[in-house]
């Protein structure tokens, strides 16, 4: 926020600082105060510099003529159309990575600077991100543990009895090596899938998995709750108890028609697709449902899967049980294998306990997209007609 402050007044433009939710901006900065009293914002944007704070749209606009203004990776696509010249990913391994692909192009034209502070958090996006630029003299690079950070020459943030106090407190090692040494093979506290992809990992189930002509094709998706403009889609082949996932898309923004286009253009043909039950719903505007519009412009059938209210832990335990039997095509599908190495619950408001439900994040709906297919796998298993023996039984005198 200071280097903001800083280069606000330097180069008068727009400065974004954006967290991996609205709300979480919100709660950790807006209204946030430092460990002196003073509030983040007084403390980097004295009052004196400002002409106007903008509650609603948590907005700062200076004397000098610059805004900064605090926003969601989440909503980053409400975000484009503006000129910003410099921004700041808080909490980068947690952002939607689509977020930096939006921006991008706005801070090369205008000449301006990103800045991206994370832990890792597992080898994802923001891992890889590091490992590519950290050579590249564009890009000032650092990966600091808590054994370098100080507050000023020779005096520590946190001492080596500090970290032992935590873990004789009860934080586990998992979560010091992830916040305090920064370590990649540290999961998400929370994280349902962690045991299950560590276990793909070491048996080499992500790997290269080629499509296999002689086998069919089918389609998950994730359709987006509440009007949201979101959607998945998960391309899988079953061959005996192996469920291979060929390829994966997400889409945001995107029509039907032209989600419709790009599959068509796939090098392989889906014959079936896997839908949410409220894909059944008609439009207002067009009187068809979302699942009418899917067959009629693919030209296949689909199969709705019909979840009970409040299912969305016993599909999670469907996937939980399948993946086992999982091979993802790696080179296809890095946003899916981020996406459940990330899906997690979170801390309630008393540590090391965990709310019942998912966080709803990016990594969501490529998740949600896998839970049905898991979930309407699991129910067509059920319903097959087991063979009957009966006819084999003897007496036995």
């Amino acid at each position: 926020m200071n280097l903001a402050a800083k280069q606000a007044h330097q180069e008068p433009g727009t400065y974004w600082h954006c967290f991996p939710l609205q709300n979480q901006a919100r709660r950790g900065i807006w209204h946030g105060i430092g460990a002196d009293g003073v509030k983040f914002l007084d403390q980097a944007f004295p009052k004196a510099t400002r002409v106007a704070t903008r509650q609603q749209e948590m907005q700062i606009e200076f004397k000098c003529g610059s805004i900064w203004q605090m926003a969601g990776s989440d909503q980053y696509d409400s975000l484009v159309g503006s000129n910003v010249k410099g921004v700041v990913f808080s909490e980068w391994a947690l952002c939607n990575p689509a977020a930096w692909d939006y921006i991008r192009p706005i801070i090369r034209e205008n000449k301006g600077w990103a800045c991206f502070i994370t832990t890792y958090r597992g080898k994802n996006h923001a891992y890889q991100m590091y490992q590519a630029v950290k050579d590249n003299p564009d890009w000032y690079c650092t990966d600091m543990t808590v054994d370098d950070t100080e507050r000023s020459p020779g005096v520590p943030v946190l001492t080596p009895a500090d970290i032992q106090a935590e873990r004789d407190e009860g934080m586990s090692e998992e979560m010091i090596q992830q916040e305090y040494y920064n370590s990649p093979m540290a999961a998400f506290a929370g994280a349902y899938y962690a045991k299950q992809m560590r276990d793909m990992v070491a048996g080499k189930r992500i790997t290269r998995v080629a499509h296999e002509p002689t086998l069919p094709v089918v389609a998950t998706f994730d359709l987006g709750i509440g009007g949201e403009d979101h959607a998945a889609v998960i391309y899988i082949q079953e061959l005996g108890t192996e469920v291979r996932i060929v390829d994966s898309d997400s889409y945001q923004g995107t029509s039907i028609p032209d989600i419709c286009r790009e599959i068509r253009g796939k090098p392989f043909h889906v014959e079936h697709l896997y839908l949410p039950h409220d894909a059944r719903h008609k439009g207002q505007n067009t009187g068809k449902s979302r699942q009418e519009t899917y067959e009629k412009l693919l030209n296949v059938k689909s199969t709705l899967v019909e979840s009970p209210p409040g299912s969305v832990n016993d599909g999670i335990e469907a996937v939980r049980n399948m993946l086992p039997n999982v091979w993802i095509n790696e080179p296809e599908n890095f946003n899916l294998i981020e996406s459940l190495t990330g899906y997690r619950t979170e801390e309630s408001s008393q540590p090391g306990v965990f709310r019942l439900t998912p966080l709803h994040s990016w990594e969501s709906h490529l998740c949600d997209a896998l839970r049905i297919y898991a979930y309407g796998r699991r129910l067509r298993i059920s319903k097959r007609k087991r063979a009957n023996y009966s006819h084999l039984d003897k007496a036995v005198c």
